[in-house]
């Protein structure tokens, strides 16, 4: 896998990585739900991205669950590339349920999303967050992974509530320029 996160290296054996399917929904919207960081809106935008990456490759979503004794505890979605970039992805979601929190389940599913991504061609990831105060340890995260804070925009979700975009630069993407 690409540069696993510092903290948590992959490998976990009580924790399982698979694509969702359909029946996964409900639980996937339990986890989001359960972070605490996601607005219902928001939680209806990433069902519907869950239920476009369902529908196959060509929707550009790609995802990945995590379970653990039978239950789904964490989720990714990635796609790419970015329209208009010859290799650049969007991480959209990472969440993980707020029972699993801090055993490493985030950085296993971010570990698979970054190798799976370079494997598709993808050379650097980008990750957008809030910059409220409460996202702190999501901040925390992202950097913990390798990633770099490379932009704000003030006030782009509401006042005092800042865009913040996370890259990373993976290896095995495509790294070569257009010609």
């Amino acid at each position: 896998m690409t540069s696993p996160c510092k903290e948590h290296p992959p490998g976990d054996a009580w924790v399982h990585l698979r694509e969702p399917a359909a029946r996964d929904r409900g639980p996937v919207a339990s986890v989001l739900v359960s972070t605490g960081f996601f607005s219902d809106a928001e939680v209806a935008v990433a069902l519907e991205v869950f239920d476009a990456a369902l529908q196959g490759k060509d929707s550009g979503y790609e995802h990945l669950v995590a379970e653990s004794a039978g239950r789904v505890i964490g989720y990714v979605c990635w796609g790419g590339p970015i329209e208009m970039t010859l290799s650049s992805f969007d991480l959209y979601w990472i969440a993980v349920d707020a029972a699993a929190r801090g055993r490493g389940v985030g950085h296993r599913l971010l570990a698979a999303a970054e190798s799976l991504a370079a494997a598709s061609g993808c050379a650097q990831l980008f990750a957008e967050t809030s910059g409220r105060a409460d996202y702190a340890p999501t901040h925390s995260f992202y950097e913990s992974c390798g990633y770099l804070r490379a932009a704000e925009l003030a006030d782009f979700y509401a006042p005092g509530d800042a865009k913040v975009f996370y890259v990373k630069r993976l290896t095995g993407g495509n790294q070569a320029p257009p010609e």
